[in-house]
């Protein structure tokens, strides 16, 4: 069940606020803003130790994280070179559980599908006008849909991400790495990711 405790709030405010740009008069610029579909796949890699669940008894897999998202640039940068996005993002991958001692019949008994919804936001550090690639941190907080073992839990997640972008005409390739923790009632569960992927601009 979503735990939404105060602290955590705070805390997943903080990390969507990370890739906000300072407000403060005087230092904000119109700029060109628009819409966008992106797609993305990489590796997915839990923590092994999985916050004290697993033990030496219990490996974890890494696997394939993939998903999409929509959109859109904001019409202001900060400081001359802040471009502010903000997203819808869907993504997936599983936790593959290996249990030493334990042969199960139907290897599916072992996976926990993870399904992922969160808004995301990123600034895009844009060093002059026509820059061949743009850096950018980001943050975001949603749900993780957790379906395994015979039931479903949905729970509290944020994430931090930082990344690289080619832009080319309408599209913008770029590379991504992301750290995620799903806050749960006992011990929270980390992990990272790393992903290429495509924009297309509108």
């Amino acid at each position: 069940m979503i735990n939404f405790l105060p602290k955590r709030l705070l805390m997943a405010a903080a990390t969507l606020g990370l890739a906000l740009p300072a407000t403060a008069q005087g230092f904000i610029e119109p700029s060109d803003s628009g819409f966008y579909v992106s797609g993305f796949v990489g590796g997915f890699f839990p923590d092994e130790d999985l916050s004290g669940v697993a033990s030496d008894l219990v490996s974890v897999d890494d696997d394939v994280y993939f998903g999409g998202a929509l959109g859109a640039k904001l019409p202001f940068k900060t400081f001359g070179f802040i471009e502010t996005r903000a997203e819808l993002e869907v993504s997936y991958s599983e936790i593959d559980f290996d249990f030493d001692l334990i042969d199960f019949a139907d290897p599916d008994d072992t996976n926990v599908d993870l399904i992922f919804i969160q808004g995301n936001t990123y600034a895009d550090l844009k060093f002059g006008d026509d820059p061949l690639l743009i850096p950018y941190i980001g943050g975001g907080l949603g749900v993780v849909v957790a379906d395994g073992f015979g039931e479903s839990e949905t729970e509290f997640v944020t994430n931090n991400s930082i990344g690289v972008t080619l832009p080319i005409n309408k599209l913008d390739l770029y590379t991504e790495g992301r750290y995620t923790r799903v806050w749960i009632d006992g011990p929270d569960f980390d992990s990272f990711s790393w992903t290429a992927g495509l924009r297309i601009r509108f």
